[in-house]
C-alpha cells in the first residue's frame, strides 16, 4: 500500500493551476466521419446556434464530456498543453458494405497550435472494434474509442436507445405533453414494440379493432422485442418505422394507403431503426427559428376531411404564415414553432405535422400546430388533442449506410425556404410514383404524439426534446480533410495544467498551516509512543521555515528545496531537545513571493518508557 495525504496542488511546481478534474473530457469538433460511440453528444450553443442559422455545419463542436470519441483527463496535474487531431485509418473501411469504420485504427497528432507544428504522434494498440482504454501520461489523458455494432439484418437491423429527456426552460411551465403509450385496444397504444400479432377485426368503435394493434415484425422477428423504444420521453415518442399507422387516431398515415397491403412496404422497411439520428427537436415562440413545413391530413374518412382530402394527404386548407393567417402561396404548408438538428451529421432536419382536420373544435383545421389539452371529449370519444403529430426527417441515409433501398434527403436549409423537400415529395406521393413514397416515407425518422398539457399555455417557455441512439462510426463527408473517414479535433489549451504560475504561488500563503493545531500531546501522523510529530502543510517547493518562541528566541528553520508539499516538525529544536509547551510562532517565507507567520499551540507530554 501507498499512503498519500490529500492536498492543494497550487503549491508544487512553482504555482500550478489544475484547471479540470480525473474524468473530464475537452470540446470535441468533428472535421468528418459520423458515428457516437454509444456516447451522449451535445453540441455547444454556438454549433447549435450555427446550424438553426445556416442548416448545417461542416465541423460541429461538442460540450465538454459530451463528444463522439472518449478523449479523458486521468492526470489533472500532468495535463499537456496544444491542439490535437485523431484520424481514423482506412485499414477497417468496409467500402462494399455498410460504409462502417469497423477495424480501424487510430492516430493523434500533437501539434503546439492549430496548423503549427507537429509534437508528437499516438497510435492506438487495437482497432476500434475492441472496448480498449489506452493511456497516454505523458499527456495526462486516456482515449477509449469503441465501434458498437448494429443489430440485426437487412430491414431488421437495429441499434439502441442510450437515453432521452425533455427539458422545459423555465420548469414552472410545463406546457408539452404527450399521448403516452400504454398496451391495449386503444389509440394510446401506438408504438408497435413488442410481438403482438392480434387479428381479429370485431369491436367498436373502428379504431378499437385487435388487429390495429399488431406488432412491427419481419416474419417472425419482432424490431424490438424488448421494447427498448417505448419509453422515450416517457412513451411520448418513437420510431417512424415503430409507429401505429393502420387505425383512425394513429398518429401516421399512408396516403391512400392506410394499410400498406397493396404493396412491399418498402416505404416503411427503408427506415431502418439502425439508421435512427441523434436528434434535438426545439419548440421556441421565436420565430426566426421556426421550419417551414407541410400539414398531413390525418382524418381518415376523406368525406368528412376538409377539402375532401385522402388521409395521409397534404392539408388542403391555404398554406398560412407565422401569423396563422392564409399568404397566398398554395395549399398543405404551415410552420413548425421550432427546429430539429441531427447532432451527429451537424445537419438541420426537415420536418412537417399531423392535423386531423375533422377535430375542428380541437384545432384540428387551422394549419397550425397547436394542440389541445383534451385527450378524449365527454362521451369518452378519442380527440388526441386534435391529432398533431410532430415528423422529424433524417438526412443523407443512402451514402451514410450504403443502403440502396434509402434516400439521401437533403439537410433544411432555412435560407432556402422556397423549396421544400417534404413537399414537393408528397404532391408526388399524390400522383401515385412509388419512387416518391419510398424516398419520403423511407427517409422519416421520429414522430413525437403530441398533446397540450392541462391548463397550460402554449409555447409558454422553450421546449427541448433530446433522443440518443448507439450509432457507427461510418464515413461521412463534412470538410472533406479526411476524405469522409471520421477525423475529430480539440484543443486542450482551457484545460491543460499550468505550473511556475507565480500568481498561483501567491495563493499558497492563505492556506499554509500547521496541523494539528492545537496539539495536545498526541497526533495521527505519529507512529509511535516515542515520537512527537505535526506537519506544516501547503508549503511550496522552494521556501525557508523559521520557528519561534513569543520572546522571539529561534527554536528552528529548516530550508527546503523539494517537490514535497509538507514538512514534518518533531517538536524539537535545533540541537534535538524536546520543546516545552507553550505558543510559537511558525515563519514561511516564500522567496520573491511573500511570507505568512502562523500562531502555534503546542502541549509536550511526558516521555512514554512503556515496554522499553
Amino acid at each position: 500500500a501507498v499512503s498519500a495525504i490529500p492536498h492543494n496542488p497550487i503549491s508544487e511546481a512553482g504555482g500550478t493551476v489544475q484547471s479540470v478534474e480525473y474524468g473530464t473530457t475537452p470540446r470535441i469538433t468533428r472535421l468528418d466521419g459520423t458515428g457516437n460511440g454509444g456516447r451522449n453528444l451535445e453540441l455547444t450553443q454556438e454549433s447549435t446556434d450555427y446550424i438553426v442559422a445556416n442548416g448545417f455545419m461542416d465541423n460541429p463542436t461538442y460540450d465538454y464530456g459530451a463528444g463522439p470519441i472518449n478523449v479523458k483527463v486521468v492526470d489533472p496535474l500532468n495535463v499537456a498543453d496544444g491542439y490535437f487531431e485523431c484520424i481514423f485509418d482506412d485499414s477497417g473501411y468496409n467500402s462494399t458494405g455498410d460504409n462502417g469504420a469497423d477495424s480501424a485504427v487510430w492516430t493523434i497528432n500533437r501539434y503546439d497550435k492549430k496548423d503549427g507544428v507537429l509534437l508528437e504522434s499516438i497510435t492506438g494498440s487495437v482497432n476500434i472494434l475492441q472496448d480498449n482504454e489506452e493511456v497516454i501520461p505523458q499527456w495526462g489523458v486516456s482515449v477509449q474509442i469503441n465501434q458498437i455494432k448494429y443489430t440485426g439484418t437487412t430491414t431488421a437491423q437495429t441499434t439502441k436507445p442510450i437515453t432521452s429527456s425533455i427539458d422545459f426552460a423555465d420548469s414552472s411551465k410545463r406546457w408539452l405533453s404527450f399521448i403516452t403509450d400504454q398496451d391495449g385496444f386503444y389509440f394510446n397504444n401506438w408504438i408497435r414494440s413488442g410481438t403482438t400479432a392480434d387479428t381479429a377485426l370485431d369491436a367498436s368503435p373502428i379504431y378499437t379493432v385487435p388487429a390495429c394493434y399488431s406488432d412491427e415484425m419481419i416474419g417472425e422477428v419482432a424490431l424490438d422485442e424488448e421494447k427498448l423504444f417505448t419509453s422515450l420521453v416517457g412513451g411520448g415518442v418513437a420510431p417512424y418505422r415503430l409507429t401505429g399507422y393502420q387505425c383512425d387516431f394513429m398518429p401516421f398515415a399512408y396516403y391512400n394507403n392506410p394499410t400498406l397491403s397493396s404493396n412491399s412496404g418498402v416505404e416503411r422497411t427503408a427506415a431502418r431503426l439502425a439508421f435512427l439520428p441523434s436528434v434535438d427537436i426545439v419548440l421556441t415562440s421565436d420565430q426566426s427559428k421556426w421550419t417551414r413545413c407541410p400539414v398531413i391530413e390525418l382524418g381518415r374518412d376523406e368525406n368528412t376531411n376538409y377539402g375532401n382530402a385522402k388521409p395521409g394527404a397534404l392539408r388542403k386548407s391555404p398554406s398560412v404564415g407565422k401569423d396563422g393567417q392564409a399568404d397566398n402561396t398554395g395549399t398543405g404548408m404551415s410552420w413548425f414553432p421550432g427546429y430539429a438538428i441531427d447532432v451527429e451529421t451537424g445537419a438541420r432536419l426537415y420536418m412537417a405535422f399531423g392535423e386531423n382536420s375533422f377535430l375542428g373544435l380541437d384545432n384540428g383545421s387551422d394549419m397550425i400546430w397547436n394542440p389541445t389539452d383534451r385527450f378524449v371529449d365527454n362521451s369518452g370519444n378519442a380527440i388526441a388533442g386534435g391529432q398533431h403529430p410532430i415528423y422529424v426527417f433524417s438526412h443523407n441515409n443512402q451514402t451514410i449506410n450504403k443502403s440502396n433501398t434509402s434516400y439521401d434527403f437533403p439537410y433544411y436549409n432555412p435560407n432556402n425556404e422556397s423549396v421544400n423537400e417534404v413537399y414537393d415529395l408528397m404532391q408526388l406521393v399524390e400522383t401515385g410514383s412509388s419512387t416518391a413514397e419510398r424516398r419520403l416515407y423511407g427517409s422519416m425518422s421520429w414522430i413525437a404524439n403530441t398533446i397540450l398539457e392541462r391548463d397550460q399555455e402554449l409555447l409558454s417557455t422553450d421546449v427541448t426534446i433530446k433522443l440518443r441512439v448507439e450509432k457507427e462510426y461510418k464515413k461521412f463527408v463534412a470538410t472533406g480533410v479526411n476524405n469522409g473517414l471520421p477525423m475529430y479535433s480539440w484543443s486542450m489549451n482551457d484545460i491543460y495544467t499550468q505550473t511556475g504560475r507565480d500568481t498561483q504561488l501567491a495563493k499558497v500563503l492563505d492556506i499554509i498551516n500547521v496541523v494539528p493545531n492545537p496539539y495536545y500531546a498526541f497526533s495521527e501522523y505519529e507512529p509511535d509512543r516515542l515520537k512527537n510529530l505535526v506537519k506544516i502543510i501547503n508549503l511550496p517547493e522552494v521556501c525557508t521555515v523559521s520557528i519561534y518562541g513569543v520572546n522571539g528566541k529561534l527554536i528552528r528553520t529548516f530550508k527546503k528545496d523539494s517537490p514535497q508539499t509538507y514538512l514534518d516538525w518533531d517538536l524539537n529544536n535545533h540541537t534535538g531537545i524536546p520543546i516545552a509547551s507553550g505558543i510559537y510562532l511558525i515563519h514561511v517565507d516564500i522567496p520573491d513571493i511573500g511570507e505568512k507567520v502562523i500562531k502555534f499551540l503546542g502541549g509536550s507530554r511526558q516521555v512514554d518508557l512503556q515496554n522499553l
